[in-house]
Parts: C-alpha cells; structure tokens; sequence
C-alpha cells in the first residue's frame, strides 16, 4: 500500500536512522540536500530541530545515517520519481505530478497549518 502520508514524527525518523523500512518492510531510499543549503536549513530546523551539518548516527552504533546527498531541486524530483521507496525533500514550487506529495499530520501544503512551508 503506497504510503499517503507522515507524521512529523516518523519523518524525523526516518532522517535520524530511527526508522529504515516502510511499514510494507521495504528499505527506505533517504534523499537529502547539501549541507549549505537553503532548503536543508529549513527542514533540520523545523522536521529534525536540528542544525543543518547535524549528523545522525545508527540507533546504538557509531556509524553515522547513510542518506544520499543530492545537488537540486530538479535531480531530487527525478530520484525520488525514479527509485522505489526513495523519500526526499523539495520546495512545493519544484514539484510536478511525477512525485508524491504527502500529507504531514494529515494535512497538505497550501494549509496554514503544513509544517513544512517554505520560508
């Protein structure tokens, strides 16, 4: 069953390492932006409460959280249009039907209340 929506929470999660697998089992493709990026700062900031060159590390371990560093807008959209069960994170202006929006806390960007507004 595709995934339809989020809680901030479980997406916090999934960039932190906590959570690698989709609810059906399958490996989660974590998608992530350059350190200096605008977008990046944003979203630490609001999903993971946490300074963009913040690293994560393997629940129990020191290995650090693999995710895929990607340079755009434009390369994230096709990842995550191309890889099953990728997840990534771009402005709502960069999306086009080839991507899935997801709802977060069960409510969709263009609502006051989505968390993750661009700023």
């Amino acid at each position: 069953l595709p995934i339809e929506e989020l809680r901030s929470t479980v997406l916090a999660k999934i960039y932190k390492g906590e959570q690698e697998h989709w609810p059906d089992g399958k490996p989660i493709t974590v998608l992530n932006r350059p350190i200096e990026s605008e977008i990046r700062r944003q979203f630490y900031d609001i999903v993971l409460k946490a300074d963009p060159t913040t690293k994560f590390f393997v629940p129990g371990s020191p290995i650090p959280v693999k995710t895929m560093i990607v340079q755009s807008d434009l390369a994230t959209r096709k990842m995550v249009a191309s890889i099953p069960n990728a997840i990534g994170y771009i402005p709502l202006s960069s999306a086009d039907p080839t991507v899935k929006i997801l709802k977060i806390n069960e409510v969709l960007p263009g609502n006051a209340a989505y968390e993750l507004q661009e700023k």
